[in-house]
Formats: structure tokens, sequence, C-alpha cells
């Protein structure tokens, strides 16, 4: 079970990257937002989303972290992001999209805003989780607003 929970929780080791592990765990989102965007299925997307933060949040609190946010966790960043393409996914797919959502979600993960800043401060290991998907809901909604008010992108 433990070789489950770290596959899980790196994203089949891409959180063990040597550089920039959120950023790798991110970008090893993007083929299955693309897969998921242009065969678009709102329900089986959600479906995936809810089972895997289910599956996550359980394997983040049962697995013993060596500190509060372990850097090879990147299943938190790949929840973040597949929730931001949610929010935008009955848009039409576009590369540029695709790359909007990706520096938006960043962004919010980096930044940490309120209340993902607050949530990141918590000291729970669900938190780990909790902070990246308020950051995919505000990048989700900025996408949103962006892809709104310029079509054309």
């Amino acid at each position: 079970m433990k070789n489950f929970q770290v596959m899980l929780l790196s994203f089949f080791g891409t959180g063990y990257a040597p550089i920039a592990p959120g950023t790798i765990g991110t970008l090893a989102t993007l083929p299955f937002v693309y897969l998921a965007w242009t065969y678009s299925n709102t329900a089986l997307d959600i479906t995936l989303f809810i089972s895997t933060l289910i599956l996550s949040l359980l394997c983040i609190k049962n697995t013993k972290l060596d500190r509060k946010d372990p850097s090879w966790v990147v299943i938190d960043e790949v929840l973040g992001m597949f929730l931001t393409y949610i929010f935008v996914s009955f848009f039409k797919y576009s590369l540029f999209k695709l790359l909007i959502i990706f520096l938006t979600f960043r962004l919010f993960d980096i930044v940490k805003p309120p209340p993902v800043s607050n949530i990141d401060k918590m000291d729970f290991p669900e938190a780990i989780i909790w902070d990246d998907i308020v950051a995919g809901i505000f990048a989700g909604l900025v996408s949103g607003i962006i892809f709104y008010y310029f079509p054309q992108i």
C-alpha cells in the first residue's frame, strides 16, 4: 500500500524531479487535461477529479511525511490544475488556452494570495492538497473571465 501512496502522491514519480517538482508535476498533468478537453465529458471529468481528490486525501493522511509540505508530493498540483481545467472546460480547446490555465494556476499556487496562504499555513496533512484546490478555483475563475472577454484566444 505504501508504494501506491507514494506513486499517487508523487504523481508517478514526477515529484522527484531535481528542480521545480511542483511545476514538473503540473506539466505532467497537461496531457491528461488535453485529452479531457478534446474528448470533453464533464460528468467523467468531475467524477475523476472527486475520486482522485478523495483517494489523495486518504493517502496523504496515512503517509508519514518528513516535513509539512514535502516537495515530492505533487498530487496537489495535479488536482489544482485539473480543477482549473474543469472551470473552463466548456470553452473550445486551444493550445493557447491550455498555456493560460497552466500559467494562471502556477501563479496562484506560487503567489498564494489569501485564502490560499491561510490554508497553506494550517498544520494538518490535508492542507497540502486544499491550498492547491483553492488556487485551482481562483485560476479557473480568472481563466474563465479571460476566455469570456477574449473568445478569439
